[in-house]
C-alpha cells in the first residue's frame, strides 16, 4: 500500500483491513488466463468509469511493468469500498488537490462518509461501495470492475517473503518500544508475535492494556516517543537534496530506483490489547465494548494516533 493510502487508511474508523485481493496478474503485470496487461485493465476501467461520469486517472510510476492504479479525481467527496480491500475516503480532486485539503477537510468528509464505511464493514464487505456527494454510484463501479477485469496492483499478493521480510522490519522497531515500555513501569507489555505472510491483512502490533489511563499513556509516551523526529527529518532532507540534484533530469529513473533500494523509516505500531482496538480490522468487536469504557479506549487510541504523526 503507497504511504498515502496507509495514511487515509489510518486516519478514519471506518478504513480497516478486510483482507486484501489476490489477483490473476503475473509478477510482469499480465493475465495468465487471457494475456491482458494489467495496465490494460486500468485504461479500460478509466474509460468506463468515465461513461458513468466519474472522473479517474492512472497513476502509472513506472509505464515498463504493465501495471497502472487507477487514482478517482471526482471534484465531490468521495468513498470507495471494493470487496477484500479497504475502503478510500477522499475530499475529492486530483492527488495534489487532496494533498492540499486534506488536514482541513478531513474531519468533515469522515463524518459525512464513516458511518456508511463502518456499515459496509461490519456487513461483511461483499459489495462495491461508491458514494460520490450525495450520489451512490456503487452499481456503475462494480460494472465497470467486472467489464474491465482491473485488479489494483496495490492489492496483489506478488512475494510472500518481501512481505515477511517487511513485517518483520516492523516487528523490530515494536519490539525496541516495548522494550522501553517495560522499563517505563508497564512489565506486562509483550513482545509482538512473529509476523505472517497473509497477503497485509495483518500488521504488527504492541498491545498495551486496555486498563490504561489517558494521564498513563501520556506518561508513557513522553518516555517512550512513537514518532522518531530526527530520523523522519532525515529522511526528507534526503528526498529534498536528491530532487534538488535531479532537477534538471528528463526522466524519474532516480526517483523509482530511489523507491526501490530506499527503506522508509518505520515507528513502532502501538494498539490497545482490546479487540476492535488492536490496530488489525474490527470485525464488529468495538461495538461489544460498553459505551463507557468504548469513549475511554477511543480517547486513548486518538493519543496513540497523534503520537504517531509527531503530535
Amino acid at each position: 500500500m503507497s504511504e498515502f493510502r496507509q495514511r487515509l487508511a489510518r486516519g478514519s474508523a471506518a478504513v480497516m483491513a478486510a483482507g486484501l485481493v489476490v489477483s490473476a496478474c503475473s509478477a510482469e503485470g499480465e493475465d495468465s488466463a487471457n494475456g491482458t496487461t494489467q495496465g490494460e485493465t486500468a485504461e479500460a476501467l478509466v474509460s468506463c468509469l468515465a461513461d458513468a461520469g466519474v472522473r479517474a486517472q492512472l497513476d502509472d510510476s513506472d509505464p515498463d511493468d504493465n501495471e497502472a492504479a487507477v487514482w478517482i479525481v471526482d471534484e465531490e467527496a468521495h468513498m470507495l469500498c471494493v470487496p477484500g480491500s479497504f475502503c478510500h475516503i477522499t475530499p475529492g480532486g486530483t492527488y495534489q488537490e487532496v494533498e492540499d485539503a486534506l488536514a482541513a477537510d478531513w474531519d468533515e468528509v469522515n463524518a459525512k462518509y464513516g458511518e456508511a464505511g463502518q456499515s459496509w464493514l461490519d456487513a461483511g464487505g461483499q459489495e462495491v461501495l461508491f458514494l460520490v456527494g450525495d450520489k451512490d454510484l456503487s452499481a456503475e463501479y462494480a460494472a465497470c470492475l467486472e467489464e474491465s477485469g482491473y485488479v489494483d496492483p496495490e492489492y496483489t499478493l506478488n512475494d510472500p517473503e518481501a512481505e515477511l521480510a517487511e513485517k518483520q522490519r516492523q516487528v523490530e522497531a515494536n519490539l525496541t518500544w516495548a522494550d522501553c515500555a517495560r522499563q517505563n513501569g508497564w512489565p506486562q507489555v509483550k513482545d509482538p508475535d512473529p509476523p505472517i505472510a497473509d497477503d497485509w491483512a495483518t500488521s504488527p502490533h504492541v498491545l498495551l492494556p486496555g486498563e490504561m489511563t489517558e494521564a498513563q499513556l501520556s506518561e508513557l509516551l513522553r518516555a517512550c516517543p512513537i514518532y522518531d523526529a530526527e530520523a523522519h527529518q532525515a529522511e526528507e532532507e534526503e528526498y529534498a537534496r536528491l530532487q534538488a540534484e535531479h532537477a534538471d533530469d528528463n526522466d524519474d529513473d532516480w526517483l523509482l530506483e530511489y523507491w526501490d533500494r530506499h527503506q522508509w523509516q518505520l515507528d513502532p505500531l502501538v494498539a490497545l490489547d482490546v479487540p476492535g482496538f488492536d490496530g488489525q480490522w474490527d470485525g464488529g468487536e468495538r461495538e461489544l465494548v460498553s459505551p463507557e469504557d468504548r469513549e475511554r479506549l477511543e480517547a486513548l487510541e486518538a493519543m496513540l494516533s497523534l503520537a504517531s504523526q509527531g503530535g
